[in-house]
């Protein structure tokens, strides 16, 4: 597959999808989208399906497939010690977004097993696997959120659409604050699975893709007129000026459909 050609080219970088904040006196609460995405408005659907994830001085996005649980990738919670979900379509200082009715403190993480976080260290999109996590958070969602659910991989699919979201950049080296975005792709022309049953591979080199902040964020199908979590953003590989407009890496959902049914119920 043409993917592969990418992979050995040495001024290409790969990188997890997290928003860090290198600036230690920043206030990650007021910190720096999708990519060629569109801001979400509070009144559509897709502005309730996913959440902010903040942990120590990164963030991420995340989605609620219980009432107290959510999934996102495992690098983005793996080692932190301070991890809260803000439920809100934007970060901004001044607002509600960080008041407790919107804001969920993490209680416990749950990395797939297996997860290496070194693989990010280096350029070879195929050591990139097992980037799944799952969330605990006190108390429940907000009102008004949905509860997703993940794709099995049996079901037929009911359109070639192909729904993306997160709190990332919509470019790189952006210092905007966390907003959500959506971008919608081919689904048939965009995505290609690899030699590792757990990877899907983006194309991101036309109509947007994942960037910086996106790690842990959903990809959705439609399927028996329901929007299914297909996969889990992981990581960007592309030219270290561009890494965000060439090829991203997801964790396909169905390969880990088991682990996250079973997991869910233990943490009921």
């Amino acid at each position: 597959m043409k993917i592969y050609a990418a992979l050995v080219l040495s001024f290409m970088s790969l990188v997890a999808c997290t928003r860090s904040y290198q600036n230690e006196a920043e206030d990650p609460y007021c910190g720096k989208a999708i990519v060629d995405g569109t801001l979400l408005a509070p009144t559509d659907p897709f502005a309730k399906r996913v959440a902010l994830l903040l942990a120590d001085n990164s963030s991420c996005t995340a989605t609620p497939i219980s009432s107290n649980i959510l999934l996102t990738a495992a690098h983005c919670v793996h080692g932190k010690k301070e991890i809260h979900v803000v439920f809100s379509d934007s970060l901004q200082c001044q607002g509600n977004a960080n008041t407790p009715t919107q804001t969920r403190r993490v209680l416990s993480s749950h990395l797939y097993p297996d997860f290496n976080e070194s693989v990010f260290k280096g350029n070879d999109v195929r050591k990139v696997k097992n980037d799944v996590a799952l969330v605990k958070i006190e108390g429940t969602i907000p009102n008004g959120y949905y509860i997703s659910t993940v794709y099995n991989g049996r079901d037929r699919l009911q359109s070639d659409e192909l729904i993306l979201l997160g709190f990332g950049d919509s470019r790189e080296h952006s210092d905007e604050p966390p907003r959500l975005r959506k971008a919608q792709k081919s689904f048939s022309r965009s995505l290609f699975r690899t030699e590792e049953p757990q990877q899907l591979i983006l194309d991101q080199k036309s109509n947007g893709g994942i960037c910086l902040g996106d790690s842990g964020g959903p990809q959705f199908i439609l399927t028996n007129g329901v929007y299914k979590i297909l996969g889990v953003n992981s990581a960007v590989n592309g030219p270290n000026n561009s890494p965000c407009h060439d090829q991203a890496i997801i964790m396909y959902a169905p390969y880990f459909f088991d682990w996250i049914m079973k997991k869910t119920y233990e943490l009921r």
